[in-house]
């Protein structure tokens, strides 16, 4: 993964005087993923500008994580926080940065990646930096990667650094998806949902669209999969196809519910 110094939005916060790079925190969010952790954390042992410290934040250590993150600079921090945002929300809380960096348990850092993306935050004004993410190899028809060549509006996690008093201000990220569906979903469009209508786009874990839709419809959950007429669109997003829930009036939470519980299903069918 490279980073380069992509389009900031936001205004004005508290922070070091123009001109000086500000103290920054590395957080990387993990969930049973040992192994590439350590590749994570070994390209984070060979960067040209250090972090203040890196924390590893998970609430399930049980793959042996705690023992990869025990080296030294890296603070292994049991977040008692369910999902992906909770992680990262757990992260934030307790860094000592001014700038707090994140990146995903299955990328690796370039050794120029910190110095690129925190050289921005040199500018008061600027709050958010996102850096460059590339696949490490073509992704087979079972493995899900994206492609970031460019900002354009997503702003996804995998990559991307904040100063800490805009995720104050914020109110940092939102859980809610989290805490029903788990840290391996991806949701497409919108996270606020009273910015998005009734129709849900997602990819889960590393499985096809056209697999989870098989199991959901043994559970009496009908989704749609492919390309929803929108191939480009699936390029950009770096994904081979999603999977769509069209909620409406007649569903309500049991119908949700149930679609939570049959992904679960899907997820533990596939291993």
């Amino acid at each position: 993964m490279t980073a380069d110094a992509v389009p900031s939005v936001g205004g004005p916060t508290d922070s070091p005087p123009s001109g000086r790079r500000p103290a920054v925190s590395v957080v990387v969010p993990t969930y049973r993923r040992a192994g590439l952790l350590a590749v994570t954390l070994d390209s984070l042992d060979r960067l040209e500008h250090p972090p203040l410290e890196i924390l590893v934040c998970t609430d399930d250590w049980s793959d042996g994580s705690d023992a990869v993150a025990a080296r030294p600079g890296v603070t292994p921090l049991d977040t008692r926080r369910q999902g992906a945002a909770g992680h990262r929300n757990a992260g934030w809380m307790a860094a000592q940065g001014d700038v707090v960096a994140f990146i995903d348990d299955d990328c690796a850092a370039s050794p120029g990646w910190l110095g690129a993306l925190i050289e921005p935050f040199r500018d008061p004004d600027v709050v958010l930096v996102q850096g460059r993410t590339v696949p490490a190899a073509t992704p087979s028809r079972r493995e899900r990667s994206i492609d970031i060549p460019c900002e354009y509006g997503l702003y996804e996690t995998c990559n991307i650094a904040y100063r800490r008093q805009a995720l104050e201000d914020a109110g940092g990220f939102d859980e809610s998806l989290a805490e029903r569906f788990g840290p391996d979903i991806r949701i497409f469009g919108p996270p606020d949902p009273s910015d998005r209508g009734g129709v849900l786009s997602f990819a889960y874990r590393d499985l096809h669209p056209h697999d989870i839709s098989q199991i959901l419809d043994e559970y009496g959950v009908c989704v749609r999969a492919g390309h929803h007429c929108a191939k480009p669109l699936m390029r950009r997003l770096g994904v081979n196809a999603t999977a769509r829930a069209s909620l409406a009036l007649y569903n309500d939470e049991s119908d949700v519910d149930r679609l939570a519980d049959a992904l679960a299903a899907a997820g533990a069918f596939f291993g």
